[in-house]
């Protein structure tokens, strides 16, 4: 589901601010982060067969992963499936993080099998993910960046440089030009300069794509 900096700003924020906070490098590793902030990992098939051992009856399931909170311990479990591209479950894996890091499962209603959630409020919390998601794996001002080093910037030389699918990339480069609209890079935030501080080395900046 597409969705943007301008229509999310607040999620971008929160994303950028994270980033800088975080003990991180660039591209992020999820698998390592969830890992050490106390998130459980747990293949589809692995949930099912303990369901299976419970007697109980298996939730239902979005395509790639989904999140539960268990509000009374506040652990936080992932659930995803081990079948799907690397590429594509690292963002459905930044997706659920961003889930928690916004908060969207402090409300028993917003577990994402949308009990007690309206359609509306559904898809505006999807939307928020998304675009903190993806901005947290490519932030605009590193994307400015290489943009910067190389003279031309596309959603193949996001893709790989990020390691992103071709979907996300491409919108990673929708975000970079609202970004690039927004503000100049004299304009910076002091997050955004403090990003590139942090995160402008190595493979990301060496300037090559293939």
């Amino acid at each position: 589901m597409p969705s943007t900096i301008r229509t999310n700003y607040g999620a971008y924020l929160r994303s950028q601010e994270l980033l800088l906070k975080l003990d991180l490098e660039a591209p992020v590793n999820m698998w390592g982060l969830l890992r050490r902030r106390g998130v459980l990992l747990q293949t589809k098939e692995e949930y099912r067969e303990w369901c299976r051992s419970k007697g109980e009856e298996p939730k239902s399931f979005i395509r790639d992963a989904k999140c539960f909170c268990c509000h009374l311990h506040r652990v936080y479990l992932i659930i995803y499936e081990d079948m799907t591209h690397p590429l594509r479950m690292r963002f459905s894996l930044a997706h659920e993080f961003a889930h928690i890091a916004l908060g969207h499962l402090n409300d028993d209603r917003t577990e994402l099998g949308r009990g007690g959630v309206p359609d509306g409020l559904y898809w505006a919390l999807e939307a928020e993910a998304n675009t903190f998601a993806g901005n947290f794996l490519a932030p605009p001002v590193l994307i400015y960046k290489l943009h910067e080093k190389i003279g031309k910037i596309d959603a193949k030389t996001i893709a790989y440089k990020f390691r992103l699918s071709d979907q996300a990339s491409e919108w990673r480069l929708e975000d970079y030009k609202i970004w690039g609209k927004m503000r100049r890079p004299a304009d910076m935030t002091d997050v955004e300069k403090g990003i590139v501080e942090k995160y402008w080395k190595g493979r990301l900046a060496s300037g090559t794509i293939s």
